[in-house]
């Protein structure tokens, strides 16, 4: 509302600046010309006086033809600076409101987030925990943070958390259980990236590397 009061009185203050412009342009500044011809027309005579009055008339129709189109051009240019307002006004809503949204889902995400992982003190921990639950043994277990591009929105919230893991000797129904269990499980966690060697002495049970991803707030 704001915004179309304000372009209101920019239009009102520009029509009052066309009209200075036309009085100044047709009786000079201070009416000084209103006041010569005056002055001048008394000391002629009669006959002078009708061909000045005729003069005059055409005069006067010449400005009064000039100043409506000074005005109808003024008139035509402030309608369309009300109209690019106008427009301006719309697209500016039509940002705000994708904006909001967008800002929305941005929280939403960080507070989902936060709320998975305020209660970890480290993603291996939370590692461990699962595998004693599911009696899984870990050969090595290694955690890495690493910063999200600077491309990326999120970048200057969270952290991405890299977690290897090594599982020697176990079959392949039982590591498919553990890895659900990860990203089925509290955290934001997902397998990038998996190895599988079988082992020569066995083929029920394989040697597995594992990468798995998942996000830290700062």
């Amino acid at each position: 509302m704001n915004s179309l009061s304000n372009t209101f009185d920019f239009l009102k203050s520009r029509i009052y600046q066309i009209g200075d412009k036309i009085s100044v342009v047709v009786f000079g500044m201070n009416n000084e010309r209103l006041d010569f011809l005056i002055d001048s027309f008394q000391k002629l005579r009669p006959r002078e006086q009708k061909l000045m009055l005729a003069g005059g008339l055409f005069m006067i129709l010449f400005f009064v033809v000039f100043a409506s189109l000074l005005y109808i051009k003024g008139v035509n240019g402030l309608r369309q600076e009300l109209y690019d307002s106008l427009q301006a006004h719309r697209k500016f809503n039509g940002l705000m409101t994708e904006y909001q949204v967008a800002n929305s889902k941005f929280e939403s995400v960080l507070r989902d987030v936060g709320k998975k992982s305020k209660n970890i003190s480290g993603f291996k921990s939370y590692f461990e925990k699962i595998s004693k639950e599911m009696d899984v043994s870990l050969a090595s277990l290694g955690e890495k943070i690493v910063p999200l591009n600077d491309s990326d929105l999120f970048h200057t919230e969270i952290n991405t958390v890299k977690v290897d893991v090594v599982m020697d000797n176990i079959s392949l129904p039982k590591m498919i259980k553990y890895l659900s269990a990860l990203e089925k499980g509290e955290q934001y966690l997902r397998v990038s990236h998996l190895s599988i060697r079988a082992r020569y002495e066995t083929k029920l049970y394989f040697d597995t590397k594992v990468s798995v991803r998942g996000y830290l707030t700062k």
